[in-house]
């Protein structure tokens, strides 16, 4: 019982919060001009400390780890793990 009334306790506060409590604020970089995947990810793909773009079959070489540099396109083909 008492698990039921916690439920519902936290259910009404839930449905009182501003949705703007969950919303999460993104900036937006344009890196390619053509559609090519609706996924991406971060990873240090060419290990040298710092974090790459990672889109399908592609990924984004990060020139100095200052985002407004030009970004070189790799295809994931010229990568290998070692």
């Amino acid at each position: 019982m008492n698990y039921l009334l916690s439920l519902l306790k936290n259910l009404i506060i839930l449905l009182f919060l501003p949705l703007s409590v969950f919303a999460q604020e993104f900036k937006k970089y344009h890196i390619w001009d053509e559609f090519y995947t609706e996924g991406s990810t971060i990873a240090d793909v060419n290990k040298d400390g710092k974090l790459d773009i990672i889109a399908g079959a592609r990924w984004f070489e990060n020139p100095d780890g200052n985002r407004t540099n030009i970004w070189s396109t790799k295809s994931s083909t010229t990568t290998r793990a070692t």
